[in-house]
């Protein structure tokens, strides 16, 4: 059996024929689930009909007319931020494809690691140059630098901290020491 057609009637809000009001009744006697959906939209409509609406609260369309256009605004950057982003990605994939299709990150990669590699070798020889340095000068005098650097930085550390704990230290009510 086709329950649509009787549906429909039975939610039309069209007056129906005689002869469709006889066919829907005759339905009814038989399908229970017809019955069922009919007796269901009566009640439903009922309780449309009797409840109340609740009117809005005072100010609700002024507050609703300031609301929108701000509302508006906000899915209007939201969708720029998200066109933004998308177009975003879509330059980063293709210059990730480019590179992986060209090779490009292999030459880089060799590139990196030949740069490394000179790095170190200025290192080495700096360091080589500064040790032959060290070898030709006499040992009295680099060990007085020594010993006075040393002395200039723990007296530079002394005034760091002792600085510090100056500017940080927060006096209360009771420690405050006043001199007759």
């Amino acid at each position: 059996m086709k329950h649509n057609q009787y549906k429909s009637w039975i939610l039309n809000d069209q007056p129906l024929t005689s002869k469709q009001k006889k066919e829907l009744q005759g339905h009814l006697e038989t399908c229970s689930q017809c019955k069922k959906f009919y007796l269901t939209w009566l009640s439903t409509r009922q309780l449309l009909s009797s409840s109340h609406l609740q009117a809005p609260s005072p100010g609700f369309s002024n507050r609703w007319k300031n609301y929108l256009p701000f509302q508006q605004e906000r899915e209007r950057a939201r969708h720029i931020r998200t066109t933004l982003a998308s177009l975003i990605m879509i330059g980063l994939l293709a210059n990730l494809i480019y590179i992986l299709r060209n090779n490009l990150l292999l030459n880089w990669i060799a590139a990196g690691l030949n740069t490394i590699t000179k790095l170190f070798v200025i290192l080495t020889k700096g360091l080589s140059n500064f040790s032959q340095l060290l070898n030709q000068t006499p040992t009295i005098p680099i060990s007085v630098g020594i010993v006075f650097l040393g002395v200039l930085l723990a007296f530079l550390i002394v005034f760091i901290f002792t600085t510090w704990r100056w500017l940080s230290k927060e006096y209360h009510a009771d420690e405050i020491i006043v001199e007759d």
